[in-house]
């Protein structure tokens, strides 16, 4: 029997239109920040306050995806209507049997945590983490610190909510620094200018962090390597297991990288991933994948990324990024940051993982939805599912 699958989404377009009208209009700076910049009306703001959102080819796809494993798509955006619109469907006799929840949320430093905790309080299952999950995320340092307790190795770090916090004694000694915002994805915030080399440079970034994002920064040590991305797909504890996709990484060499970041980076290992490299296309931007590391890096780095999935709390797939520290001549990687509702387009990071280990785009996104059907006991359709790999055989 088909079900009805909710697709939950957030278009930019829409996210601004709804914001503007009142009440909303004053809830969300960040956002409506990004409108009047795109209009000339206001200086000193960030010009990417709109990265994270989908584009419609990206929820279109979605759409057909489902529809074509035979089950009822309904398109709801995920704004402050999504609760009555879930309840109309109900009350015509359709009720939705799952929610695919891709939203980023637009309102708040938690706003990813949002859509699933209103699904949670109507009991309606959905795709991907639990509220916690994605609150906890969505804030890197506190991330940062789960990793630390549980044994992750990460870049050493400090959280700032003022320009003139002093400097912690553990960075004092580890010029260049990394400057970004504490809550935000997709690259948001990472300029030429995130590397920091003096005192000077770090207040001038963090001024600029803090006035534009309205949120504390991070700054990390910067460590100068490579990046790579490993995706996982599937569920704890469950019948189909984990699949964890083959690692991707940034092939620096043959992409095409702004003249402005080349001169501040002046060799590849200390190139770094922003939303402008993010934002290439096609023959601008080139990945290899499978990495080519060695098979105890590979290994190492896949662990890890089960284990970050475990610690957060991740359901059903995530992303990993990892930063490959390549000084004195060896391979050490270190966890970035973890993203529990990966960007997945065609060109995605976890969309390339998945090329690399011989699947699809459509057939990804059918796995991840089986993953979440699974934890419900519904009948999603899906008939080629990854098979699992994870913990890996002798």
């Amino acid at each position: 029997m088909p079900l009805t699958v909710a697709v939950l989404y957030n278009l930019a377009e829409d996210v601004l239109k709804e914001l503007r009208s009142k009440p909303y209009s004053s809830m969300i700076p960040r956002v409506l920040s990004c409108d009047r910049y795109a209009n000339g009306e206001e200086e000193g703001v960030p010009s990417d306050a709109c990265e994270e959102f989908d584009s419609e080819r990206t929820v279109a796809n979605y759409k057909r995806f489902f529809e074509n494993l035979g089950h009822r798509v309904v398109m709801i955006p995920g704004d402050i209507h999504v609760v009555e619109r879930l309840r109309e469907l109900r009350d015509a006799g359709t009720p939705v049997d799952i929610c695919w929840n891709v939203c980023e949320g637009f309102r708040g430093f938690d706003r990813e945590s949002q859509m699933p905790a209103i699904l949670e309080m109507l009991g309606v299952p959905y795709a991907f983490p639990r509220p916690l999950a994605n609150a906890l995320t969505l804030n890197k340092a506190l991330t940062k610190k789960l990793f630390m307790f549980h044994g992750i190795p990460t870049p050493a770090f400090q959280e700032f909510t003022r320009v003139d916090e002093p400097l912690d004694a553990s960075l004092a000694d580890k010029w260049p620094l990394f400057v970004k915002p504490n809550s935000e994805g997709t690259g948001m915030g990472i300029t030429t200018k995130s590397i920091v080399h003096n005192e000077e440079e770090l207040r001038e970034e963090l001024r600029l962090m803090l006035q534009s994002y309205g949120q504390s920064a991070l700054v990390e040590e910067f460590i100068p390597g490579r990046d790579v991305t490993c995706g996982i797909i599937g569920n704890f504890n469950s019948e189909h297991g984990l699949c964890v996709l083959a690692l991707n990484e940034v092939d620096w060499e043959h992409t095409k990288v702004p003249e402005e970041m080349l001169k501040v980076a002046g060799k590849t290992e200390n190139l770094f991933y922003n939303s402008d490299i993010k934002a290439l296309r096609g023959e601008d931007f080139h990945a290899i994948c499978p990495a080519r590391l060695p098979d105890e890096v590979t290994l190492e780095i896949k662990r890890l990324a089960v284990e970050v999935f475990r610690v957060v709390m991740g359901r059903d797939a995530a992303r990993v990024d990892f930063r490959i520290d390549t000084r004195g001549g060896k391979l050490v990687p270190l966890v970035i940051e973890i993203n529990t509702i990966p960007g997945m387009m065609d060109e995605s990071d976890i969309t390339i993982c998945a090329h690399g280990a011989g699947y699809g785009h459509e057939e990804m996104v059918d796995n991840i939805f089986a993953a979440a059907c699974d934890r419900y006991g519904l009948a999603h359709n899906v008939t080629k599912r990854f098979p699992s790999n994870w913990p890996p055989k002798n």
